[in-house]
């Protein structure tokens, strides 16, 4: 299939999620340069390609927007990374802002605790091999 990309005026904004292209601009954080229609595939299919022998040891997550999507759609029974780092921050602004509730309360119920937190992303870990 193909999603809209919103290329935006600060690059590390780029998104797939039109809501929030829409919410960088409101709040004069960037502004939509151009949309681009790109083909994307289910992240099961790229890991099956990619580690059909094992998973991935470490799991880096940062999407802009969509990454509990890609949490809910990643098998972790199958692909199951020890460690995982996520961005879990809600920009409200200047330094501001909360952590996602939604994004740890999946992968606690996927076996993962919190393990640390920097500003902008969570450490999750595997709680199999704590």
């Amino acid at each position: 299939g193909q999603l809209t990309f919103h290329v935006m005026s600060a690059r590390t904004l780029n998104t797939f999620s039109a809501e929030e292209a829409r919410a960088a601009t409101e709040k004069g954080r960037a502004t939509i340069e151009r949309t681009l229609q790109l083909p994307v595939r289910p992240v099961g299919e790229v890991l099956a390609e990619h580690f059909a022998q094992a998973a991935p040891d470490f799991l880096s997550l940062d999407v802009e927007g969509l990454d509990l999507e890609i949490l809910k759609a990643w098998d972790f029974s199958r692909w199951r990374p020890k460690l995982a780092c996520v961005e879990t921050i809600v920009y409200a602004g200047g330094r501001g802002g909360g952590q996602r509730d939604d994004i740890a309360a999946h992968l606690q119920d996927c076996g993962y605790f919190a393990y640390a937190h920097t500003h902008v992303n969570t450490l999750f870990v595997d709680r199999a091999v704590w």
